[in-house]
């Protein structure tokens, strides 16, 4: 894999995981207003969309970040030692994975509670 195809994936990797999470957010932002709306009969059906949305950010946020830090892991010397090589190997991938599931987590968690406590 040439250095220039690993930085292409790790770009595109990046833009994929921003889609996810925005997804995912819209999604859950989507669900809260329809539980404003009102939930009526609906309090299972929205529970699993709820879970689904979360799951769905967390996991597939957890592989593109997964992806572009063995990208990062894989680079040559010459693209590791370039100002975008040198930013992407000080992220702390990990972190950035718990704050992700973190984040979800809690937005489904306090979705959850309103679509059951309505």
């Amino acid at each position: 894999m040439s250095p220039d195809q690993r930085i292409t994936l790790a770009m595109a990797r990046t833009g994929h995981f921003y889609f996810i999470v925005g997804t995912s957010l819209a999604l859950l932002t989507a669900l809260a207003g329809i539980i404003h709306i009102g939930p009526g009969g609906n309090r299972l059906m929205l529970a699993l969309m709820v879970i689904a949305a979360a799951s769905y950010g967390i996991i597939a946020g957890a592989t593109a970040l997964r992806d572009v830090a063995n990208l990062t892991r894989d680079a040559d010397p010459a693209t590791a030692e370039t100002h975008y090589g040198r930013g992407l190997a000080d992220r702390n991938f990990l972190l950035l994975t718990l704050v992700l599931a973190m984040t979800l987590g809690a937005a489904a968690a306090a979705t959850l509670y309103t679509i059951l406590m309505a």
